[in-house]
């Protein structure tokens, strides 16, 4: 895996943020679909229920058994979701997710905001072990075990410098 598919760990003005820009070789609509359908997200993400549009509150349960609540804040199909994120007993955060067609696919921009300092690099490796899923989910391919993904990371981002922006 080329060091571009690495997420960049930066403080932000409430904790820590993590951002990712990845290439998926798959148009805008077939990726916006891949991560804002319910059973599209159950093959790669997490189940997720609830009210998808702006001002909705979805439930999203994990394969772990852990879970997480949103709230829709923008929803701009096919280019553009952004939602607060409550994560069990940690202060609400924000991730943001952006979508560009390129000549060849499409862009994705993950940007999550106002992590805990303790629990950032953990958001990092979690979110590039998904966005592999997410790549081998749009390009038909098998699907690996998350934790194991996870699990090869984690290191990883423990180590790697955080910039500031």
């Amino acid at each position: 895996m080329t060091m571009s598919a690495f997420g960049e760990l930066r403080v932000d003005r409430s904790g820590r943020a993590v951002r990712f820009e990845r290439h998926y070789a798959t148009d805008i609509a077939d990726l916006w679909a891949a991560c804002s359908q319910p059973d599209r997200l159950a093959r790669w993400f997490a189940d997720v229920s609830g009210e998808l549009s702006v001002g909705g509150q979805a439930f999203i349960s994990f394969r772990d058994g852990d879970h997480t609540e949103i709230t829709i804040r923008r929803c701009d199909p096919p280019h553009a979701l952004e939602v607060d994120w409550a994560f069990g007993e940690e202060a609400m955060s924000m991730l943001t997710v952006e979508f560009a067609s390129t000549d060849d696919g499409t862009q994705l921009v993950l940007d999550h905001r106002c992590l805990p300092t303790s629990s950032a690099t953990g958001y990092a490796a979690g979110w590039h072990a998904y966005l592999d899923l997410l790549d081998a989910c749009v390009n038909d391919r098998e699907i690996s075990a998350w934790q194991q993904r996870f699990n090869e990371l984690i290191d990883d981002y423990r180590d790697a410098p955080v910039g500031r922006r």
